[in-house]
């Protein structure tokens, strides 16, 4: 009725227009008072006068609005006039070729600038059609508006008020909103007029109609309605039908009926007595559906009715599918449950069931307040009570009671309760079911159909039977079963959580635990369609505990995945604990795959670290195989090892051929540790753990461990990094490890028959000695450690001496004392504490005592220098990141004095009489007193202060004339100061934290010492 009341008011406007023109047009046209009279409007306009008469005028090509594209034109229009001078009126209008174009704009019609030439004051006033003739061909219409354009045609002629009849085509591509519309709708209607009020009758017809999740296919309607004066009203009767009907998951076929309506367009009542020949809900298939009932659309469409199915079949195929299922299902628990199930299912679907239903709508969803299905061996269900159950839009709420007997099936009582989530479920006591060795008990069932058409049951179910070799009792799982619209069967969409008391399997008994359950892939955890069987679970974050044997044991992980079809099933970052609390074993496996067969479990696994009770190895990067067999876990394949305390005491070795086996709560390892980067065999492992005490021990073995070129210690342990370097010789020994539930007790013992290395007091070689550990894991030793040293060269080669120490704990060193022979004296070592691990200072004090300067000099090769006397001092060397130092280090010649005798070659002949005279004097002197301050860095200059006084016992012949023969026996005071470096001291003691230059600096061909400056320089000044 839209379409039909816009063109009859653009009719209006142009029979108005027509009017005030020609009424413009008997004035005096040289005045141009028609075209101010537009301009006046701001209305383009264009128009011929084609004849004026008495009665009858004509005006052809008129033109309103935009030239290029004007809201209205008509090829001709013919006006007869009425009424006096003072109040001309149009009485008749004649129009061909006319096309209006106009917008629907917030509920009201524009017809753009013809909208300027109507009176004011229009459209405040109840709509009325005019008293006026009209004659229309081919009137036409535009109507653009948010639901889609509209276009219209009307051919007719009669009096408005009473007495029209014409034609009305209309057409609309797309008409509606986003939730409803019509696409491609036309109308072909008769239109009389009798007492102002329209008739309209004829087809409405449309390829599809869509509202909210119902689309209507191809509807037809043939319309009789009789519209009100104001067209505000309509009464009549519409006769539908419609090739089909689909709204959530439902489809109707042949779908017909009669609908009548009374009211306006804000409340119409109507009724509706519709039928269609077949229906299908989902997999469930109708016969003979039929529905009558009455409708209101004011505040929302709402009706109420009552519904008759002749026959409702569930898909036959459900039956076969379950038992497939229950084929697919085996021996495990579901099998004969799943069985018993397809036999039930199968009474239902043959035989079908007839069913009656009162119902009600609105607001898009249908309300079922009774329903009553009858079935064979008098099933019966019944639907009644309550509010009913409401469906649709988006929603399914339920407040009723239902009540299933017969059938075959079990007696099931339900109680429905509105919950408006749209997945409400009916509460359903089902007894419990039981075949064989196996028992399903199921909570309170809810079901509802969802959206899509397939149903969905919902329980908790609580399951015992057997599983594999073993048995399951208490698992206990809530259940999701859909049967899809193609009756397909999944179980379980969702996650869920699982919980079991008690499951057996291979020997391993797992106690009451709780997981979630979830579908893999995102499909279900099982499924069954098209005759095959699939699905798999995952777990997320599942915690077990249990025994294995009799040995307590705890399993987590972050995921794990079951495979259905092949037994088959993977775990991802699997923690094992095993033993009691308090000493406890870890294996944490950071992938493993297996697959249950032949009563055993076998698979892989891969980046797995583990720690075996109190031992202080760690296991790192783990991969190989794995079988669980009555209750024997066996592992085999490659790992890393490292130490457990952080920094490490030694660095990770690599095995190739660990095995771990536990059986009977006693844990067995075995395997050969080597060195990563040349393969060379470090120590072999045996381990032996008590799962059930806690106790057990370790063998490392080192049979040979030999270094050279191709391994050093650095490669083994970072505590010898600058502390030793180039290392050649060969150690052995063994470790043992013990531990139990109070504490680890370790020992070991290792030795050597010669080692040869660069450390940062100089080279050593011919280092002999046994090394007793009291604490292997802490490196801690008992007091009065030795080791015999063959050479030693700390800037002068020293032999044969000894080193006592004691390994504490925390990487430290008690230097007990050294002691070697050197220049008819002694060189020993003060005690003194070394912290390996820590960036500190180290002290080392070395004390000469009784040295003998004719052996030290003749020791030093010094070819031009010769003294006597006996010497006492000490060497304050410290160590840090910068280097070493001598601090405050003083050599001194005992009270007998010496002497000291300077015989080479003077490089300068050009010194003065005074110089000459002091190199004289050093030719032959005896002191009294000798003192030597050394201090400086041992990789810069050292600074050595020499002061002695003596006196000149024989110089040499003067030159002629000279008097010096007069200074012999007189006493000389000599103060030099020697910079440089400190012999071969600078080459091996470079820097105590990184002997790698020290090395190259120590060489054969660089051990030799340089001879030492006695003469200062030129520039400096003597006395």
């Amino acid at each position: 009725m839209l379409t039909f009341r816009r063109i009859l008011l653009g009719l209006l406007v142009l029979g108005v227009l027509v009017v005030a023109l020609l009424w413009l047009g008997r004035k005096p046209l040289a005045e141009g008072a028609l075209e101010r009279a537009l301009a006046s409007r701001g209305v383009q306009a264009s128009y011929q006068v084609k004849s004026i008469g008495l009665r009858w005028t004509r005006i052809e090509k008129v033109r309103i609005g935009d030239p290029q594209r004007p809201d209205l034109t008509a090829d001709w229009v013919e006006v007869r006039l009425g009424g006096a001078l003072s109040s001309i009126s149009a009485t008749a209008i004649r129009a061909g070729g006319v096309q209006l174009r106009g917008r629907l704009i917030d509920g009201r019609v524009s017809l753009g600038a013809v909208d300027k030439l109507l009176p004011k004051g229009y459209g405040k006033t109840p709509f009325a059609l005019p008293d006026l003739d009209v004659d229309l061909s081919d009137a036409r219409m535009r109507l653009d508006t948010p639901y889609g354009p509209v276009g219209a045609k009307l051919d007719g002629k009669g009096n408005l008020a009473g007495g029209f009849a014409g034609k009305l085509a209309a057409i609309a591509p797309v008409f509606g909103t986003r939730d409803c519309a019509v696409s491609r709708a036309t109308a072909y209607v008769d239109v009389t007029i009798k007492d102002r009020a329209p008739t309209v009758a004829g087809p409405i017809r449309a390829d599809a109609a869509r509202c909210r999740g119902v689309v209507l296919a191809e509807p037809a309607v043939a319309l009789e309605a009789m519209l009100g004066p104001a067209l505000d009203r309509w009464r009549g009767t519409a006769r539908v039908e419609a090739k089909g009907l689909q709204a959530s998951g439902a489809t109707l076929a042949d779908v017909s009926g009669r609908i009548g309506f009374d009211g306006t367009a804000l409340d119409t009542r109507g009724t509706a007595d519709l039928s269609a020949n077949a229906a299908r809900l989902g997999t469930t298939r109708l016969i003979g559906l039929a529905v009558n009932g009455g409708f209101r659309t004011g505040g929302g469409m709402r009706g109420d009715g009552n519904i008759r199915v002749v026959r409702l079949f569930p898909d036959p195929a459900l039956a076969g599918r379950v038992a497939d299922a229950a084929r697919s299902a085996g021996t495990t628990p579901l099998g004969p449950l799943l069985a018993q199930q397809a036999r039930s299912a199968r009474v239902v679907s043959q035989a079908g069931l007839a069913v009656t239903s009162d119902l009600g709508f609105a607001d898009g969803a249908v309300t079922v307040s009774r329903v009553v299905a009858t079935g064979a061996d008098r099933m019966v269900l019944r639907v009644a009570g309550g509010d009913g159950i409401r469906f649709g839009a988006g929603q399914f709420l339920a407040d009723t009671q239902v009540k299933l007997s017969g059938g075959g099936l079990p007696m099931i009582e339900s109680t429905f309760q509105r919950r408006g989530d749209g997945m409400t479920l009916g509460i359903a006591r089902i007894a419990p079911l039981s075949s064989g060795e196996s028992r399903l008990a199921l909570a309170p069932v809810r079901f509802a159909a969802k959206p899509s058409g397939a149903m969905l049951f919902e329980t908790v179910a609580t399951l015992d039977g057997p599983l594999g070799d073993g048995r399951v009792e208490g698992l206990r799982m809530p259940v999701a079963l859909d049967v899809t619209t193609n009756g397909a069967i999944t179980l379980n969409r969702g996650c869920a959580p699982v919980a079991f008391q008690r499951l057996v399997i291979s020997g391993l008994t797992l106690q009451p635990s709780a997981l979630r359950l979830c579908p893999a892939d995102g499909g279900a955890l099982f499924a069954l369609g098209n005759g095959q069987m699939r699905g798999g679970a995952t777990v997320s974050a599942p915690r077990l505990a249990g025994r294995i044997g009799s040995t307590p044991v705890a399993l987590a992980a972050t995921g794990a995945r079951l495979a259905l079809g092949s037994n088959g099933f993977t775990v991802d970052r699997l923690v094992v604990r095993l033993g009691p609390v308090n000493r406890l074993s870890r294996l944490d496996i950071g992938s493993l795959t297996g697959r249950i067969s032949g009563g055993a479990v076998q698979g892989k696994f891969a980046d797995t670290s583990g720690k075996i009770a109190n031992v202080p190895l760690l296991i790192d990067q783990g991969a190989g195989n794995w079988t669980l067999r009555s209750g024997a876990l066996a592992l085999m394949g490659g790992a890393i090892v490292s130490d457990e305390q952080v920094p490490g005491r030694f660095n990770p070795l690599v095995s190739k051929d660990v095995v771990l086996k536990l059986v009977n709560g006693q844990v067995a390892v075995t395997g050969t540790l080597q060195e990563p980067s040349t393969g060379t065999d470090v120590t072999k492992v045996v381990i032996a753990h008590n799962l059930r005490s806690g106790t057990g021990n370790a063998t490392l073995d080192v049979a040979s461990l030999r270094f050279g070129k191709a391994l050093q210690p650095e490669a083994l342990t970072t505590l010898t990094t600058g502390v030793i370097a180039l290392v050649y010789g060969e150690i052995s020994g063994r470790g043992d490890i013990s531990w139990t539930a109070d504490g680890v007790t370790s020992k070991g013992r290792f030795g050597t028959q010669g080692l040869d290395f660069a450390a940062a007091f100089g080279p050593v070689t011919g280092l002999k000695g046994d090394i007793v550990f009291n604490d292997l894991i802490a490196l801690a030793t008992p007091p009065n450690q030795r080791v015999t040293i063959a050479t030693v060269n700390p800037g002068t080669l020293v032999t044969d001496g000894s080193i006592r120490y004691q390994l504490l704990a925390g990487q430290k060193i008690a230097i007990e004392g050294g002691d070697w022979p050197f220049a008819g004296g002694n060189l020993t070592l003060d005690p003194t504490i070394i912290d390996m691990g820590q960036a500190s200072e180290r002290h080392l004090t070395f004390r000469v005592a009784a040295l003998d300067a004719a052996k030290f000099i003749d020791h030093l090769e010094f070819e031009n220098l010769s003294a006597t006397g006996t010497f006492d001092g000490v060497m304050p060397m410290i160590f840090d990141a910068s280097g070493g130092r001598i601090e405050a280090g003083q050599l001194v010649v005992r009270e007998s004095g010496g002497t000291l005798a300077y015989v080479g070659d003077i490089s300068n002949t050009k010194m003065n009489v005074f110089a000459n005279l002091a190199f004289d004097a050093l030719k032959s002197i005896k002191y009294k007193n000798l003192t030597i301050d050394l201090n400086g860095p041992l990789d810069g200059e050292i600074i050595s202060k020499v002061n002695f006084n003596g006196i000149n016992e024989n110089p040499l012949s003067p030159p002629k004339g000279f008097i010096a023969r007069q200074f012999t026996g007189l006493p000389f005071v000599f103060n030099i100061t020697i910079k440089a470096p400190f012999r071969s001291l600078l080459n091996t003691a470079r820097t105590f934290q990184d002997p790698s230059s020290l090395i190259q600096q120590v060489l054969p061909q660089s051990t030799k010492p340089q001879k030492p400056p006695v003469q200062p320089s030129e520039s400096e000044p003597k006395r």
